[in-house]
């Protein structure tokens, strides 16, 4: 671990009472979240988008299958194993949650996750008509993308400071 994470005592004033929120939507305080605190604009940026990203249009299932393409092909292991026990908590099977991880291109909306991040965004007007024919519509392809640029910011805070994995590991599933 690169940046060790705060306790809820350690973090300035300001980084508590974005944490209290943190505390309030997870039942406890993740250590990514908990190293974020260091900068509590940071915290304060990544915990608004993952409130904002709630009320999408996109179910919460569809949200982590994103979640978890975007972890595995950015290799944030913390990510990916926070991703697939909230996954789980949304009902998604754990072969639902090895084809997000493994295979997203067995799925219409982590196929287009991923194509997304392989291109930084740049979809070939085949694979924009391939979303369109799975019922991607304008709402939810803006929403997508607003999911991996969620996801690509906790990637790279996970990938960074490497935190202690506190969520059950991708390969106990």
């Amino acid at each position: 671990m690169l940046v060790p994470p705060l306790s809820f005592e350690q973090a300035s004033p300001e980084a508590q009472a974005v944490l209290q929120r943190a505390l309030r939507s997870y039942g406890r305080l993740p250590n990514l979240l908990a190293s974020m605190a260091h900068s509590p604009a940071t915290l304060q940026s990544y915990l608004g988008l993952t409130e904002h990203l709630q009320r999408t249009s996109l179910i919460p299932a569809d949200r982590e299958r994103i979640a978890l393409t975007v972890s595995a092909l950015n290799g944030c292991e913390y990510c990916q194993s926070a991703h697939a026990w909230l996954a789980q908590q949304r009902h998604l099977s754990p072969t639902d949650i090895n084809q997000a991880i493994h295979r997203p291109d067995e799925h219409p909306l982590t196929r287009l996750a991923a194509r997304l991040v392989r291109s930084s965004g740049a979809l070939s007007q085949a694979h924009l008509a391939d979303a369109r024919s799975a019922g991607m519509t304008d709402e939810k392809l803006f929403e997508a993308v607003a999911c991996i640029a969620w996801m690509h910011f906790s990637n790279y805070l996970g990938n960074l400071i490497k935190p202690a994995i506190d969520f059950p590991s991708v390969d106990t599933l």
